[in-house]
């Protein structure tokens, strides 16, 4: 807390004073406890307004904006704690339709938004500032005040009072509509009511709370329990008496500054504050060493704590007074105080000339921020201008069935004109509701009643039904959550786009738009804006001359056309967005005898080749050209089951409405971790070297997952190893936990076998796996298996079963980037590793060949080139401008020099043969050639030294991802443990392992060799003893 008065009450009240606090310098405007009294009613009346208090409620929303817009307390971070439901949601709604930008923009912006909640739901929300309605006021006649405040009267309601008054940093203002003197105790017993009393009398007087707390003293020792209270066991009038610093106090008011002693509202509090008479901050705080320091109980209480004071609280000052100096010289302290306090007067001169500079920069951008406050706030009521009139009852029957109905009817083929009456949607639930996920059984039901309001009154713009819904949930505005909240509940299928500026509207189900021939005269009661093209279209038809009118009209025939079609609507002002839509629909009339529908849906799907390969497209590309599709199958393969393992392989397979494969995506993922279990799906981490990471194509798979039901074999798996990566790129995926398909669990309850594994599955249908644990393989077999349950096409001995899922939504809109994927047998560099990255570079002429072989020599310790140390090397060849040829000499060079060193004892035995072959066909050199230096002896003239790695007894080594050497290494001396610059070696079951000692070793430039590799040079260590 930034306020030490924040705290005292509950400090006091309910921790028996344990708590110690820093006291404040004072002098912030908007800091503290306050209480405002305002002349409100509860009421009591059955109604709209039951059970709230208006004049509260207007008066908060006064006070945010009035904050919001006052450069002091502009960047503060606001809540509103009600004591009652019925409050919070009016002053919910007297936000949500207040004129003030600011207020709008605090509701919903990402981080620390303004909020507002009753009594029982506020624990863990923290604020700057929290404003408290208490609501509740005597009865208009008269009499006492009625003391049932619902949760705070109950037992236990003193502790959500204590929650509630801690939520704020800097400030509380308590809202009240009565005195707290009103608050009987005589007439109740509920310590919840008493706490509130004694909190609104602090409140009313912080001053009086701090006289109380200061004099009154420290809580004495717990003597039941032994237990040390924040101060000791001492009596407070020892520790008060304190007649040094009465002493210094009276010689500092002697030279004309104002004193307090004993400053604060904890166990720890500053023996002395000072400050000029003219400035209400205190600038000097002083300590000294007199009873009340000697008895605090820890070093840290002693001199620790005091350095928190300036930094924290922000005090100018604070230094020491010791009592030997004080016995030797006292005037000299005083001088000493009074300097301090001039160097105080500067500091907060410095700070006072920062803050109006300050000021004037948060006075610019609160223009700018009201500004783009403002267009948002006109942009975002745009499409609700005209929702009031959606408030009539449905019509008798679907539009959908009328039209069918008459279709053959008309002489165009056109239905006879119908009246409009729109739907009002039932109350769907509380306003709040929509502020939590909500559970799929939760989301298909309000699905379906949304569905059935569409099919009764559809067409609809998409906008108009997400107001309705809005409003059937108690609000009147929507934020861009609430609004993607809402947006998840219309079936999308029904949504469809139309015109140049992609308007949607949502259709009843079965009615393809551009076969509709409905026309519902709406009387005025719909701007052009609500209206379809289709429908436009549709009544434009029915004009007895609009045969006469030719696909390019002139200015009169057009605004015939218009005028003509507008009386049909009830339209009285032809404006320009009238004309540019009904000029839209004109030409779909004319250029087209049976127009197209602009947006795929289930119901007219577009023909695609079966098992469409799109791994190579960019995700923007797949998700925009394609069937969006109904399924998406996934696999993942993973460095182990822990759920601090991570995804190696994930593989998405694309399925339409019957099953029918549409495309497909994979990747290999580098986990950035070592990979434990690569025997099952022979995964390495050499494969992953050069792979992509999961956060570069999280978004890739959320485009692809977006709007399609997950599917997997044992999904509860695939579901959390996909969330956890997810959740590390701060992604939220909407029906990926509780709307799946298991294809194990529909197994379960259809077929007759004992293992219900993919591979049994497969084989009792007859599905073939071509490699299994492979994730592409696996995630198409998993898709034909799924195909079979939504076809029914079973054995006579399984039961059919009900296929159902929630489409997935992302939680923030996503860019997929197209990163480019890696499939398995193209993960690692072929063996011309090096020519493939330098062939195309001249030489640069002057190529420092001493520096790559000091490089090569360190990477080729063991014979062997790990994918890392290719990687570094090629890098380093970039930058010394290698050519081909300049790489072809060093190698060769260094080939050379291996020989001369293997060939020094005059002895070649196959092992080092061995060891030079695998070096040549590392560095792209035939072995031929080896053996031709090895028969001619010709090494060359070169004198670069290439060095051999040996062990030592005493040498410390390391393993990782295998301990199978580790008993070897300490039966030939060798410390093993872990990896420290003191490391010579570490043996890794995979050289290109990223683990932690891996990651370690290459920060320290510690070979990574193989176990094949350790036990040769184990072997020659022995020997050599």
């Amino acid at each position: 807390s930034q306020d030490e008065s924040l705290i005292a009450f509950s400090n006091e009240r309910y921790y028996e004073g344990k708590l110690a606090s820093l006291p404040s310098p004072g002098g912030h405007v908007a800091a503290g406890v306050s209480l405002k009294r305002v002349d409100g009613q509860f009421n009591r009346q059955p109604g709209r307004l039951h059970r709230t208090n208006e004049v509260e409620a207007h008066a908060i929303v006064a006070e945010i904006s009035e904050r919001l817009n006052n450069p002091i307390t502009a960047q503060e971070s606001l809540g509103v704690v009600t004591f009652n439901t019925q409050q919070r949601n009016l002053i919910l709604d007297l936000l949500e339709a207040s004129e003030d930008p600011l207020i709008h923009q605090k509701l919903h912006q990402e981080t620390d938004a303004l909020f507002v909640k009753n009594l029982e739901n506020v624990q863990g929300d923290e604020r700057d500032t929290i404003l408290f309605s208490v609501a509740f006021s005597k009865q208009p006649s008269g009499g006492p005040l009625p003391l049932n405040f619902g949760p705070i009267t109950r037992t236990g309601g003193e502790k959500r009072l204590n929650v509630a008054i801690t939520r704020a940093r800097r400030s509380v203002v308590m809202f009240a509509s009565f005195d707290a003197v009103d608050i009987d105790l005589s007439r109740t017993k509920s310590q919840g009511m008493a706490d509130l009393r004694g909190y609104m009398l602090a409140a009313t007087a912080v001053d009086s709370l701090t006289t109380t707390l200061t004099t009154a003293g420290a809580p004495a020792s717990d003597d039941t329990h032994g237990e040390q209270l924040a101060l000791p066991q001492v009596t407070q009038k020892t520790i008060n008496q304190n007649h040094v610093r009465d002493d210094v106090a009276q010689r500092l008011r002697d030279r004309g500054w104002v004193v307090e002693t004993d400053y604060g509202m904890s166990s720890f509090t500053l023996d002395l504050v000072i400050r000029p008479q003219d400035d209400d901050r205190w600038h000097v705080g002083v300590l000294l060493d007199g009873p009340k320091w000697y008895h605090l109980p820890t070093v840290s209480d002693r001199d620790l704590v005091p350095e928190l004071l300036k930094p924290i609280m922000q005090w100018a000052s604070v230094t020491r007074v010791w009592l030997p100096e004080w016995a030797i010289n006292p005037d000299g302290v005083v001088d000493k105080l009074e300097n301090e306090l001039a160097a105080a007067q500067k500091e907060l001169a410095a700070r006072d000339a920062r803050f109006q500079h300050q000021l004037e920069e948060i006075k610019n951008r609160l223009d700018q921020q009201r500004e783009a406050a403002t267009e948002q706030l006109n942009e975002e009521a745009k499409p609700e201008l005209a929702v009031e009139p959606l408030e009539l009852e449905a019509p008798t029957a679907p539009p959908a069935t009328a039209a069918g109905a008459t279709a053959q009817a008309g002489a165009k083929g056109i239905s006879k004109i119908t009246g409009y009456s729109p739907v009002k949607l039932p109350k769907l639930g509380e306003r709040d509701e929509l502020e939590k996920r909500l559970s799929s059984a939760r989301r298909a039901e309000l699905g379906s009643i949304i569905e059935d309001a569409v099919n009764a009154a559809g067409p609809i713009s998409l906008n108009d039904l997400r107001v309705l819904i809005i409003k059937g949930f108690n609000r009147s505005r929507g934020s861009k959550h609430i609004n993607g909240r809402i947006l998840g509940l219309i079936p999308k299928d029904l949504r469809h786009k139309e015109g140049r500026s992609n308007t949607e509207f949502v259709w009843p189900r079965g009615v393809v738009p551009h076969e509709w021939r409905g026309v519902r005269a709406s009387q005025g009661k719909r701007t052009a804006n609500q209206i379809s093209l289709w429908e436009v279209r549709n009544a434009m038809a029915q004009l007895d001359f609009i045969e006469e009118i030719p696909a390019d009209p002139s200015e009169p025939e057009l605004d015939r056309v218009i005028r003509a079609t507008m009386t049909v609507f009830g339209l009285k002002q032809k404006s320009s967005s009238v004309t540019a839509h009904f000029t839209e629909a004109l030409k779909l009339l004319k250029t087209q005898n049976k127009p197209q529908p602009i947006s795929v849906s289930s119901t007219t799907p577009t023909q695609l080749p079966v098992a469409l390969d799109v791994r190579n497209s960019k995700v923007g590309q797949i998700t925009s050209q394609y069937h969006p599709g109904t399924y998406a199958v996934v696999d993942v393969e993973t460095t182990g089951f822990s759920t601090a393992d991570r995804i190696v392989e994930l593989a998405i397979v694309v399925l339409d409405d019957d099953g029918e494969n549409l495309y497909e995506w994979s990747t290999l993922i580098n986990p950035m971790r070592d990979i434990s279990n690569g025997a099952i799906h022979g995964i390495t981490a050499k494969d992953v070297a050069v792979a992509p990471t999961f956060d570069q194509v999280a978004d890739d798979v959320a485009a692809l997952l977006e709007g399609k039901i997950f599917v997997a074999h044992n999904a509860i798996f695939d579901v959390r190893m996909l969330k956890s990566e997810f959740d590390r790129v701060g992604l939220k995926m909407a029906g990926l936990a509780d709307g799946h398909i298991d294809t194990l669990r529909l197994a379960q309850n259809s077929l007759p076998i004992s293992s219900r594994s993919l591979d049994s599955c497969l084989a009792f249908m007859g599905i073939t796996n071509e490699q299994a644990h492979s994730a592409l393989s696996d995630a198409r077999a998993t898709g034909r298996l799924l195909t079979r349950f939504l076809l029914d096409e079973l054995p006579n001995s399984a039961r059919s079963v009900s296929v159902t899922g929630d489409a997935m939504q992302p939680s923030r809109e996503v860019y997929p980037l197209g990163t480019e994927t890696m499939e398995r047998g193209n993960s690692y560099m072929n063996d011309d590793w090096l020519s493939a990255a330098i062939d195309e570079m001249p030489s640069s002429g002057n190529v420092d060949t001493d520096s790559y072989l000091e490089l090569l020599d360190f990477a080729m310790l063991d014979f062997e080139l790990s994918v890392h140390e290719r990687r570094e090397l090629t890098a380093h060849a970039r930058n010394l401008g290698m050519s081909q040829a300049d790489a072809d000499r060093v190698h060769m060079q260094y080939i050379r020099q291996l020989v001369r060193v293997v060939m020094s004892d005059g002895v070649v035995t196959q092992q080092e043969r061995d060891g030079l072959w695998l070096a040549a066909d590392t560095l792209g050199i035939s072995r031929e050639v080896v053996e031709e230096i090895l028969n001619t002896g010709s090494t060359g003239d070169d004198a670069t030294q290439v060095s051999t790695l040996t062990l030592q007894p005493g040498d410390r080594v390391a393993f990782t991802g295998t301990r199978a050497g580790e008993d070897a290494a300490v039966a030939a001396g060798l410390i093993v443990g872990g990896v420290t610059k003191a490391t010579v070696v570490l043996v890794a079951a995979d050289p290109d392992s990223m683990s932690g000692k891996a990651k370690k070793a290459r920060q320290y430039h510690i070979p990574i060799i193989t176990e094949h590799r350790f036990n040769q040079l184990v072997a020659d260590l022995m020997r050599i003893e």
